[in-house]
């Protein structure tokens, strides 16, 4: 999960400087309101969903590399479960280790849906 942070922080700033280029941004400057606010409130929600997006994406990637990590390393988990399952041709465990990672994946996937459509109201679907 470390290693990503780079990645976060980079397309983060990156779209926090194309958002601090944008025409809302000068005038919100020229009504006189504060740098700090500016940053916080405006520019920062607005280049969140997009970061937000990739770490979602990350975090479901790390579900499934989690697996193969147990496995290389000897680790006693759900992916040696899963090897050992796969050995023995124990289709019940293996099928409830697959739903298992793809709950996870759909989980994570609603949360970073909440989340975007409470940064971003437009992002919500229509009721």
């Amino acid at each position: 999960m470390l290693s990503q942070i780079p990645t976060l922080v980079r397309s983060l700033r990156a779209q926090m400087l194309e958002v601090l280029e944008s025409e809302f941004v000068v005038t919100l400057r020229a009504a006189g309101i504060p740098s700090r606010v500016i940053l916080f409130k405006h520019v920062l929600r607005n280049s969140a969903l997009p970061t937000l997006m990739l770490l979602g994406v990350n975090v479901s990637y790390l579900i499934g590399g989690t697996l193969v990590v147990e496995q290389v390393f000897g680790i006693k988990g759900i992916g040696s479960l899963l090897f050992t399952s796969i050995s023995n041709r124990d289709f019940p465990v293996i099928q409830g280790i697959a739903l298992y990672c793809a709950l996870a994946v759909v989980i994570i996937s609603v949360l970073i849906e909440i989340i975007s459509g409470w940064l971003d109201p437009r992002t919500k679907g229509k009721s």
